[in-house]
């Protein structure tokens, strides 16, 4: 029986790199940079991107969640001004709901009568 035994293993050690490896190991890197900027302006944009549409949900629940509160919402609606010369009012009406909304005095540019032509 020997008294030494001899086993193969590897190890990761130190190794003086040629000229060569150097160059090459400076062009991979410059390389890295280079995508690693990249990649870099890719997550702004992304970022940007998901922080816009975060923001647009955001604006979706805060309106909504105020129509369920208030059980109002805000629309554009036809309405038809009246104004009557005799007493010098002028009333607002919804044409969807037949609603005076404002009954109000002329102002002096509104008790102005427009001609005919």
């Amino acid at each position: 029986m020997d008294k030494v035994r001899t086993e193969m293993r590897t190890q990761n050690l130190p190794c003086k790199l040629t000229e060569d490896e150097v160059a090459r190991a400076a062009r991979e890197s410059a390389q890295a940079v280079k995508e690693r900027l990249n990649v870099e302006g890719e997550k702004k944009e992304a970022n940007a991107e998901f922080k816009q549409r975060l923001e647009f949900y955001s604006n979706v629940v805060n309106k909504k969640s105020d129509m369920v509160r208030t059980g109002i919402e805000w629309r554009d609606v036809e309405v038809e001004y009246r104004f009557n010369y005799e007493l010098g009012t002028v009333r607002v009406i919804r044409t969807d709901t037949g609603e005076c909304i404002e009954d109000r005095p002329m102002s002096p540019n509104e008790r102005q009568m427009k001609m005919r032509v």
